[in-house]
Formats: C-alpha cells, structure tokens, sequence
C-alpha cells in the first residue's frame, strides 16, 4: 500500500487521454484530491516524451515514458497501471508502483486502480481523523462507478454490468472533461452528486444511437482472411473510425481482428513536402485501434508497432506515406506482414 502522506501531497495526476476508463480515473481521484491538476495525455506523443519530472505525479491507467522513467523514480512518481505491456516498468516503481494483471484481477482497470489505491485509503484515512464522513450510498456509488469503468476497458463481456458498462462509457465521452471534473456544474458541490447521476444517465440513449450507427459500419466494413496454415485462417474486418470495441462485439462470431483507424496531423511540419516524397517527410499519421479473440494477440500486435494495451484491445499509430493512401490495401498488408513475420 502506497503511504497515506504520499497520496495527499499529489499535485499532478496524468491519466489517459480521450478514454472512458481514463476519465473514470480521473473523476475518482479529483474527488479526494480536489486541488491536484488533471493532465490527459496519449501514449508517446511529443506531451508525453518530454513531460516535465516533477514531485507530487501520480500517473494512472498510464505509465511514464521509458526515457524519463529513472527521472520519475527518483521524484517519487506513484504509477498505477493495468496494461500488461507496461508490468516492468510499474513494478520498477517499488512501493510507488501498483500493477493489476488483467488475467490474474480480471476486470481491473485504472478507474478500479485509482478506487483502490487512492480513493478508499483516503476517505479511510479522513474518516479515522475526522476530518470527513461519507454515507454508505456514497461510498457504493464511486465503488461501483469504478467497477462498471472496468468491467468495459476490459472487455469482460460476459459480465451482468457489461451494458451499463457499454452505457456509461457512452457518456464518459460525451461530455467535456469539465463537465465531469468541475463540481460546480453539479447539482450538489460533489463529483458524485445529483448532476454526475443525471449526465450518466444519458448514456443508454446514446448507447441504442451507436448501435444503429455499429450496424451501418459493419455493413461498409472491409473483410479479408489472412492463411496461416496449418493453424486457423485469421479472420480480420477493418474500417474508418474508432469505435472498434462496438464492432468487435457485434462481429464476436465472424471475425477474429476488428481494426478501427483514424487519420491525424500530430504537427504541420510533419506533412511539408510530404507529396513530393522528400525522405524527411513524415506525413500524417494513422491511429489504429484493435480488438481481437482469444486466436489472435491485439497488444503484441500492437507493440510490434510501438503501441500497448491488453491482449483483446491494443492500439498503434504510424506515419503514413503517399503510398499509404489506400487504407484497406495498407491495413491488411500491415497484418499478413505481421503473420508472416511471427509465424502466426
């Protein structure tokens, strides 16, 4: 257990970016420590590589940069992650690091991680010193809260919650960070309160609203099979957008590999000269997200790539080139490139 006085004097919690689990975090830890910054951030981006090192960081659902990982240990950094690629580099945090392995906790996640670890110590802490007092509603409402985040960011598709699950990932990316984060567009001055129930409550509409939008990018939805004889062929369908995970759920029977892009400019400077194919040109970059069953291995396929995440849900991204332009042609060289090379 991370000391109690180490938790108060966080400052600075990074957590992942354009993320429901990432946002449930978020929420979970602001609501104990109110005065801490809240940074969202993506995996090796330029914010990323050159975050400043300072005391009082918590990374959650998110792990610091290899590079400037020494730096964080030194500081004091507290990292808690689930993403089985970045087991090491937690656990290289010693009482700092708090990991949760996926197959062994199934179901963990960062807004899990950031309940455990973070929230319950504290209000624990603030109730033995009476300084605070929660009733046993509040306490299932954050708990629960964190157990739905998860049961989604880890596919535990099998789960009784796993539509509200759905549900309230929906409304997690609806609304705009503050809109969570800020208490005073509450109803109560409480992350937790009256308004919190109200705006979650948005998200089985918006969940019937994607499904009717799931099944038209299925039906656009690009096929192919990958032969890997003598093992099974590999079933893979791919798409523009990132609503992978939906997907993924409703092809469960017919595909192995569900892949979801979307096309990016991280900087202007990348795309100069980028028509002429001047070999310093780097281009735009594609995002790629993945789901995949248990016959194929999303994050190995992913950290091929310099991505992470987990085993049935990793994600990439890469430069593209002129040559690029056709996305199916690109996706499904990527992955028979991939299966060659592996031996899959």
């Amino acid at each position: 257990m991370i000391p109690i006085e180490k938790l108060l004097a966080v400052k600075t919690i990074i957590t992942h970016a354009e993320c429901p689990d990432g946002m449930a975090s978020a929420m979970i830890l602001r609501d104990v420590l109110p005065q801490a910054k809240i940074v969202f951030m993506k995996h090796r981006t330029p914010e990323h590589i050159n975050l400043p090192v300072e005391p009082g960081t918590l990374f959650c659902d998110f792990p610091p940069h290899e590079d400037s990982a020494e730096a964080h240990r030194r500081a004091g950094t507290i990292v808690l992650d689930h993403h089985r690629g970045a087991k090491n580099l937690t656990l290289s945090f010693g009482e700092n690091g708090v990991f949760a392995d996926e197959v062994d906790d199934p179901g963990v996640s960062g807004a899990v991680l950031a309940y455990r670890e973070v929230w319950k110590p504290i209000t624990e802490h603030l109730a033995d010193e009476c300084l605070s007092f929660l009733t046993v509603e509040e306490k299932a409402t954050v708990e629960h809260f964190a157990t739905v985040a998860g049961v989604r960011d880890t596919w535990q598709n099998k789960s009784p919650l796993w539509r509200e699950s759905v549900a309230q990932a929906e409304a997690l990316r609806f609304y705009p960070e503050d809109r969570w984060l800020d208490s005073a567009h509450a109803t109560n001055p409480n992350i937790f309160g009256l308004g919190f129930r109200d705006r979650l409550s948005l998200g089985e509409i918006l969940l019937e609203r994607n499904e009717a939008s799931t099944k038209k990018t299925i039906a656009g939805a690009f096929r192919f099979t990958v032969d890997r004889a003598p093992r099974p062929s590999l079933r893979v369908a791919c798409f523009q957008g990132t609503h992978t995970s939906d997907v993924a759920e409703a092809l469960a029977k017919e595909v192995d590999l569900v892949i979801g892009w979307a096309t990016f400019v991280e900087c202007p400077e990348d795309i100069i000269g980028w028509d002429s194919g001047a070999a310093t040109a780097r281009g735009p970059k594609v995002a790629l997200s993945c789901r995949s069953r248990d016959t194929f291995n999303a994050m190995e396929f992913a950290q091929s790539f310099g991505g992470n995440g987990h085993n049935k849900a990793a994600g990439f991204s890469l430069h593209l080139s002129p040559k690029d332009l056709n996305m199916y042609s690109f996706v499904r060289e990527l992955v028979e490139n991939y299966c060659r090379q592996k031996d899959l």
